[in-house]
C-alpha cells in the first residue's frame, strides 16, 4: 500500500506540473504564440487573406498542442485512474 501511495504522489506531482505549465504564459510556447496570433487574426486593418493565414496558424497550433500536451495529460490522468482503482 505504501508503494501505491508513493506512486500516486509522484503521478499527482507530474499532473500538477503539466497543468501549471499550461497556465504559465512565459513557459508555454503555445500560449505565447496564440497570444501573438489572435490579435493579428482580428486586426481590421489587415486584408482577409492575412486573417485566414493567422487563423490557420492558430488551428495548426491547436492540433499540435492537442497531439502533445493534451494527449500527454490524458495519458497521465488514465494512469492515475488505474492506480486509484487499486485503492
Amino acid at each position: 500500500m505504501f508503494a501505491l501511495g508513493k506512486k500516486l504522489d509522484e503521478l499527482f506531482v507530474q499532473q500538477y506540473d503539466r497543468i501549471a505549465l499550461h497556465n504559465d504564459e512565459e513557459q508555454n510556447g503555445y500560449r505565447r504564440e496564440e497570444d501573438r496570433l489572435s490579435p493579428l487574426m482580428l486586426d481590421r486593418t489587415l486584408p482577409s487573406e492575412k486573417h485566414v493565414e493567422y487563423a490557420q496558424a492558430i488551428l495548426a497550433l491547436v492540433d499540435k498542442y492537442e497531439g502533445s500536451a493534451v494527449r500527454s495529460l490524458d495519458e497521465l490522468n488514465g494512469n492515475i485512474e488505474r492506480h486509484l482503482i487499486c485503492l
